[in-house]
């Protein structure tokens, strides 16, 4: 798994982002904190994301590479000293040095400190808010405000905002934006952090709750117009979908994944929010929503719970190539087991895609979503984190055969 670093090299700092950029949500190998060599000893790099050889993260990781800095930098003054009563000459380089200790420590902590303004897909909100929740009470010197705009107008801000270096979206940029930002002197850093599906929705009343995807592709381009074409006694008539805004994440997905490109052409119109098309839906027994699964993913949340109750969540089929699905049927709602095995076949993946060239906010803030912490803050909220997240087991000590009962 590749992860953030940051180098130090003499006088020189070099901003060196290696970013995982991958959908697999599998068991990755994690890289340990790299530690200077004889043959590289001005060469100090630390490791951002919280992991199993360094729990503490960013802020251990910092600590373990200024501390040497501080030592240095005491010991530093304590020659100057001793060494402005014997040489004047030597002190104007000591007084150099420390100068660079002083700054160096200054970058570092700009990924802990400070105010920093990012872009998300509204559908994604609610992850957002729990991410940034925990890390502005772990990091009380930050502040960021978070523009939450549709899906593609949060690509186009993050893409010609001067001044915002961090989009959390539902897709990655295409080679084309990826070729806009670097003709701005700006590189697409570009990290999968959780899986989410897109969910089906439809009214309590509906008989059909399970579908094709075969059967909503012809619902997108017209070819089923009528409840009736998919089951004969279903008296609900005319097939209304609902989707949440016409820019939005959920619209790009049916053009790029279910349609392949092609217009949706069926009946269809757009809601202002994930909650109007779910209002809509509860009201209107003929209409079948599409909407983000992240605002009703979290089931320990008693207002998901009291939502899902007025709508029944679809469930599709199982694509050909699914594999370990078998067992538990052919058609499946999206609950976090099936989307981490791909048993439910409309998912997607939640990339942050930074532009930052320095060492600031926005960096610290994608390091912590990618942490163990981070990653426990998705799985707890009903996604896929993107990696897997360390789980200890102790077991009893081992029987030494005394303890048998005869």
């Amino acid at each position: 798994m590749n992860h953030l670093f940051f180098t130090h090299t003499g006088n020189s700092r070099e901003w060196n982002g290696m970013l995982r950029q991958t959908a697999s949500f599998e068991s990755e190998k994690i890289t340990p904190m790299q530690v200077p060599t004889p043959e590289h000893s001005p060469n100090v790099s630390f490791l951002l994301s919280p992991n199993r050889q360094n729990p503490g993260g960013l802020q251990n990781g910092l600590q373990q590479v200024i501390k040497p800095f501080i030592w240095l930098s005491l010991l530093t003054i304590s020659l100057l000293a001793g060494g402005c009563k014997k040489e004047g000459g030597a002190s104007a380089e000591a007084e150099n040095d420390t100068t660079v200790v002083s700054t160096t420590f200054g970058r570092y902590e700009g990924a802990i400190r400070g105010r920093a303004t990012i872009v998300a897909d509204e559908a994604l909100r609610e992850m957002v808010e729990n991410q940034l929740k925990s890390f502005q009470v772990m990091y009380k010197g930050t502040d960021i405000q978070v523009m939450y705009l549709p899906g593609e107008s949060a690509v186009e801000t993050l893409l010609n905002a001067d001044s915002i270096f961090l989009g959390v979206l539902a897709r990655q940029l295409s080679e084309e934006e990826v070729r806009f930002l670097k003709g701005k002197s700006r590189t697409a850093r570009m990290l999968a952090q959780a899986t989410e599906g897109v969910a089906v929705v439809v009214h309590r009343s509906n008989p059909d709750s399970l579908f094709t995807e075969k059967e909503l592709t012809q619902m997108l381009n017209g070819e089923i117009t009528n409840w009736k074409q998919l089951t004969p006694a279903n008296p609900l008539g005319e097939v209304t979908l609902v989707i949440d805004k016409a820019r939005g994440g959920v619209s790009q997905y049916l053009r790029d994944s279910v349609m392949r490109g092609n217009a949706v052409r069926g009946r269809v119109f757009s809601v202002d929010s994930t909650a109007g098309v779910l209002e809509y839906v509860a009201r209107t027994p003929g209409a079948l929503g599409i909407i983000s699964l992240t605002p009703i993913s979290d089931l320990d949340d008693p207002e998901v719970k009291k939502i899902r109750r007025t709508v029944r969540i679809a469930a599709l089929e199982k694509r050909a190539d699914a594999s370990g699905c078998a067992a538990a049927g052919d058609f499946f709602q999206p609950y976090q087991s099936y989307l981490a095995t791909g048993c439910y076949p409309w998912r997607r993946n939640i990339f942050t895609v930074l532009t930052e060239t320095q060492f600031g906010l926005a960096t610290g803030f994608v390091s912590y979503i990618d942490s163990d912490q981070g990653q426990r803050i998705i799985h707890k909220s009903g996604l896929v984190p993107a990696h897997t997240i360390p789980r200890l087991v102790q077991f009893p000590p081992k029987s030494t055969g005394t303890d048998i009962v005869k």
